[in-house]
């Protein structure tokens, strides 16, 4: 995992992968959750 993230702590590609890994699932709650709600309207 180390050796993993040196590698991808110089290139702006890995780096905008992690960072959509990271906040995928928060974005696709939110998504799901929005579109219940507005069903419940």
């Amino acid at each position: 995992m180390q050796r993993l993230l040196h590698r991808l702590r110089g290139n702006a590609q890995g780096a905008a992968a992690v960072e959509f890994a990271m906040i995928a699932p928060l974005m696709f709650t939110l998504f799901v959750g929005s579109v219940e709600f507005s069903q419940a309207i």
